[in-house]
């Protein structure tokens, strides 16, 4: 019964994004001088009334156009926090409000630093939505910089970020091209095309890549040897994953290295399924991983291979709740690697750190955040730290074979709103138990007091 689950569970994720849109057009790069000139066309697009269409504030719109008409539209320009922090929104309108043709040409430029020199970066100010060049390559990733236009439905809050694409990548000032779905390749005009909906990340640069059984290694910072052994840690935990969601992975992720364009000594990771990506330097790039003394690192690349199923991969959430589930069940499923893999050691190292970050703050329940605003200064502590403690208290209370199964019921329940009250449901139906999932509810959803009580739970164990 249960492989009849996850057979069904692939083939509903597989229609989860309905009709996407598909891209088609060329961008043309410059890595010296860090302009990007793009013509792009938005085909096949949804019916939507109320919508809005996201392209990054560094790129400076010409034209929304109609081919078939032959016309130029008129749009309003608006920015709004809640949906996008690095772009403007656009929208067409007539007569009777907003109006959403089925394809739409996009003429747009843009020029931005080249942050070669460390004289002028900033001590921080890199992120996964920044538009990066580095002087050695171009770093974007689809779902936050918005490079291509990406249709939003704001009655839904959801993002047509993963679609289909064929278009024409050009940069004179390079010598290798990747974009996401597909190979990495020496050239520097080349088109990609998928035909499966995918995030658009795009890097492009002066780099090499390998092939390590499987997995590719783009413009890495370690040797052959060092990048075998990276690859059977990777397949390790995704192993582990699979075994206790019995949802299987769809191939193997690519890693890639590229630089910051901060000053400050430290890196981060994101992921862009298939790629996650490394921005650090020196002590922060692969070695940082590989390096056997720095065991507690690991399960940073646990925490990225787990959004595979929350939030890039598998399954993408919605609404401020949406955001809670991804990043808090990909670092409670970091715990579990850390703690059945890594070592009893990794693990308390990890949940020391990690309850060290919730001193001196106060976090709502999870049942009152309903805006970005809701999370006050505390949004990383809430989702990284705050969250998780809740599910490892929630897990001395129900035990691990019952939070897999929230978890699955998570993932293979399709949902418009992925907001609180599908986490409840969810949370209801794997407890199996009325009235002991109506006392956790209380406990740790609702109860002001849900930090406290999740502190004392883990403490008496």
């Amino acid at each position: 019964m249960r492989k009849i689950l996850i057979l069904l569970s692939i083939l509903l994720s597989s229609n989860l994004f309905g009709q996407v849109p598909s891209l088609s057009g060329t961008i043309n790069i410059s890595i010296e001088n860090g302009t990007i000139d793009c013509d792009f066309t938005l085909s096949e697009i949804p019916i939507i009334k109320n919508y809005e269409i996201l392209i990054n504030s560094g790129l400076n719109l010409n034209v929304i156009r109609s081919d078939e008409k032959k016309y130029n539209y008129g749009y309003e320009k608006n920015y709004n926090e809640n949906i996008s922090d690095e772009s403007f929104l656009y929208s067409i309108h007539n007569k009777e409000g907003k109006f959403l043709p089925k394809t739409l040409r996009f003429i747009y430029s843009g020029k931005f630093p080249v942050k070669s020199d460390t004289t002028f970066m900033r001590k921080s100010g890199d992120s996964k939505g920044n538009i990066a060049f580095n002087g050695k390559s171009l770093r974007m990733d689809g779902y936050q910089t918005n490079w291509y236009p990406v249709l939003y439905d704001v009655n839904k809050e959801k993002r047509y970020d993963i679609i289909k694409y064929d278009i024409n990548v050009i940069c004179n000032d390079c010598k290798t091209l990747y974009v996401n779905g597909n190979k990495p390749l020496y050239s520097k005009n080349h088109n990609f095309k998928k035909d499966t909906p995918t995030e658009i990340f795009l890097f492009v640069g002066n780099y090499d890549f390998y092939n390590i059984d499987g997995i590719y290694f783009i413009n890495p910072d370690i040797n052959k040897k060092e990048m075998r052994n990276f690859a059977e840690v990777n397949k390790s935990f995704q192993s582990y994953y699979e075994k206790k969601l019995g949802i299987p992975f769809s191939g193997y992720f690519n890693y890639l290295q590229t630089t910051p364009t901060f000053k400050r000594k430290s890196g981060f990771l994101f992921v862009t399924y298939p790629t996650i990506a490394n921005v650090g330097k020196d002590d922060y790039g692969f070695k940082f991983f590989v390096n056997d003394k720095n065991t507690y690192a690991r399960p940073l690349i646990a925490h990225e291979l787990a959004h595979y199923y929350f939030g890039s991969g598998y399954k993408r959430f919605n609404t401020e709740i949406g955001k809670i589930i991804q990043e808090g069940f990909a670092e409670y499923m970091s715990y579990k690697v850390s703690k059945d893999i890594l070592g009893k050691g990794v693990f308390k190292n990890k949940l020391e750190n990690s309850l060290s970050r919730l001193k001196d703050k106060e976090f709502l329940p999870i049942s009152k955040i309903i805006t970005k605003k809701d999370f006050g200064k505390f949004y990383y502590p809430y989702v990284y730290n705050y969250f998780p403690t809740i599910l490892l208290a929630l897990e001395r209370e129900i035990g691990e074979k019952k939070m897999w199964n929230w978890m699955y019921i998570l993932l293979t329940t399709d949902a418009e709103l992925t907001n609180f009250d599908f986490l409840k449901q969810a949370f209801i139906k794997a407890i199996g138990n009325s009235k002991k999932s109506s006392y956790l509810i209380n406990k740790y959803f609702l109860s002001e007091k849900s930090l406290e009580n999740a502190l004392k739970e883990i403490d008496n164990k």
